[in-house]
């Protein structure tokens, strides 16, 4: 039996970030926990709309060899935002500590976690060191180029991307 994950959802509370020691001389480990809500949109035959049916919420853990990743990624993570998850399933139990029952639920152990850029309003790109500079000078960040700004001489023309060393599409 297969346990292999593939779904869409929101996340639902602020994403948690927990740091583990590792062995020899490496960086810490991390760990993004997410709360998502899994839904199974369906379209209600005699009135045309979308309703949610049979969906679900599941932890969602994604594991870094440097914890810095995983802090990193917490702050780009949002409570409400779109994303789509790849992964496993696992079965997780454990005893209530209130009432001593034994207890489980599933777990999604992610291997990507996507945004989903359909309810995303705006994205400002930026390089690490554009935003190493920007806290140094206590700017706030810069919105992005604007589209007159635009030069097509910067980039390649569709028969350029041809030419491509390994004799392929880069796609």
């Amino acid at each position: 039996m297969s346990t292999a994950f593939n779904g869409s959802g929101n996340i639902g509370s602020t994403p948690e970030v927990r740091t583990f020691p590792s062995n020899n001389n490496e960086p810490p480990r991390g760990l993004l926990r997410l709360n998502v809500s899994f839904s199974n949109r369906v379209r209600n035959r005699e009135s045309g709309e979308y309703e949610d049916r049979n969906g679900f919420w599941a932890n969602v853990t994604w594991w870094f060899r440097d914890a810095a990743q995983a802090e990193h990624l917490s702050k780009i993570f949002q409570v409400g935002m779109g994303v789509r998850v790849d992964g496993h399933l696992e079965q997780q139990s454990w005893q209530d500590r209130t009432t001593g029952e034994d207890r489980s639920a599933f777990a999604v152990i992610a291997r990507h976690v996507y945004i989903d850029p359909r309810r995303i309003e705006s994205v400002v790109l930026q390089t690490s060191d554009q935003q190493h500079q920007q806290r140094q000078e206590a700017q706030p960040p810069t919105s992005s180029q604007p589209a007159e700004n635009y030069q097509p001489s910067q980039y390649p023309s569709d028969g350029e991307w041809d030419d491509a060393q390994d004799g392929g599409s880069p796609f």
